[in-house]
């Protein structure tokens, strides 16, 4: 059985959770706070209560991304699923085909045929290359069932890279795996970027 979790086993469960809680399979099972039935809740006067639809409701709603400013939370209800291994995918693009890779990404989530892929899930950074002095744009796929390609990443696999590995494991191995690459002794060199697609005058 499997929760919506964190990608990294440095990002406990309670926390993820409170944050909201991104996933790469949220077209399937939405985000941590999506899968959440109820709180149990040590408010500041020492008071335990439940949170949830029906009991205290505004409290849950709070509970749902806004942290732990409500209370300490003691206890989640959570829905959890059957989860086999899933395919990872990361790939780090050629400099000069970023358009072409942020084009094929935003079709992952708007065209018809593809976005209906309940089972994708898509993730892209700007990394600082350290060694070229350089940023460098890199993505990662996923796809909640071992399939190693499968058809609603043909077009993002098209743009030539300059590294790509594929995985088919399980979560807690690939979170294992993201250990190593991200111990908390190095500096972080990945940023998040927020971009909004437009139309090109020239097609």
């Amino acid at each position: 059985m499997s929760y919506v979790g964190g990608r990294s086993p440095q990002v406990g469960a309670g926390g993820f959770t409170l944050g909201g809680g991104t996933s790469p399979f949220a077209n399937k099972y939405g985000w941590a706070l999506d899968n959440v039935y109820e709180y149990e809740v040590v408010l500041a006067n020492g008071t335990v209560v439940t949170a949830s639809e029906t009991l205290n409701p505004d409290l849950y709603f709070a509970l749902r991304g806004g942290g732990s400013n409500f209370g300490i939370v003691t206890a989640f209800t959570v829905r959890v699923f059957q989860q086999g291994r899933v395919m990872s995918s990361r790939a780090t693009y050629v400099p000069d085909q970023t358009e072409r890779a942020l084009d094929n990404a935003f079709e992952l989530f708007t065209k018809p045929g593809l976005a209906d892929d309940e089972n994708m899930g898509f993730d892209m950074y700007y990394a600082y290359n350290q060694a070229e002095g350089e940023f460098i744009l890199t993505g990662s796929e996923w796809y909640e069932k071992p399939v190693a390609s499968p058809p609603v990443c043909d077009a993002i696999r098209q743009v030539p890279t300059t590294r790509r590995s594929t995985t088919l494991a399980t979560m807690a191995n690939l979170t294992s795996v993201s250990q190593q690459l991200h111990r908390s002794s190095l500096v972080r060199n990945a940023f998040c970027v927020a971009f909004s697609p437009f139309a090109n005058p020239k097609s």
